[in-house]
């Protein structure tokens, strides 16, 4: 299956202005058009390779629904010359709440390009995103390759049985 690898200019991003230097850049609504336009190819890649429909991230979402203001893009990026990045992964972050769950940060998708894939860039990342959004959880369903990612770091939360990260 054919998959993207964004290249876009680098441009000023208002929502990714944090002291410490991140693996990935954070995207928000005030993020510019090309950096979310390229997370939404990444998304439309993830649907397409784990049949997930409809793709989980829309670059312009927050005009339908205001209340994704607090969600964001983690965006791995890398420089491709001085003025260019390419976009290789994606991780979705929303603010959700569920009956049996307490309300709070869910991890809802992570794609990275095939030749990026089983490189580390999420398992470097994740003392950041538990940093940035503390106490999230991966949104279930899980995919084989997640399942596996979460016992290897030996991922456990209390609202989350360990029973659901068996295969």
């Amino acid at each position: 299956m054919k998959c993207c690898l964004p290249i876009i200019k680098i441009r000023s991003n208002p929502d990714d202005n944090f002291a410490e230097r991140l693996p990935f850049t954070v995207l928000g609504p005030n993020s510019p058009s090309s950096y979310r336009n390229a997370a939404r190819k990444l998304a439309e890649d993830f649907a397409n390779n784990t049949g997930y429909s409809p793709a989980p991230y829309e670059a312009n979402e927050l005009m339908k629904y205001p209340s994704y203001s607090r969600d964001r893009v983690l965006l791995f990026i890398e420089p491709i010359g001085p003025e260019r990045i390419r976009c290789f992964g994606a991780v979705g972050i929303r603010w959700k709440k569920y009956d049996d769950m307490p309300e709070g940060w869910f991890m809802t998708w992570a794609w990275f390009h095939p030749t990026e894939q089983r490189k580390g860039h999420l398992i470097n990342a994740w003392s950041h995103i538990q940093k940035l959004f503390p106490n999230f959880i991966p949104d279930p369903p899980y995919s084989t390759p997640m399942k596996a990612f979460l016992r290897k770091i030996q991922f456990s939360h209390p609202d989350v049985p360990t029973t659901r990260l068996l295969d």
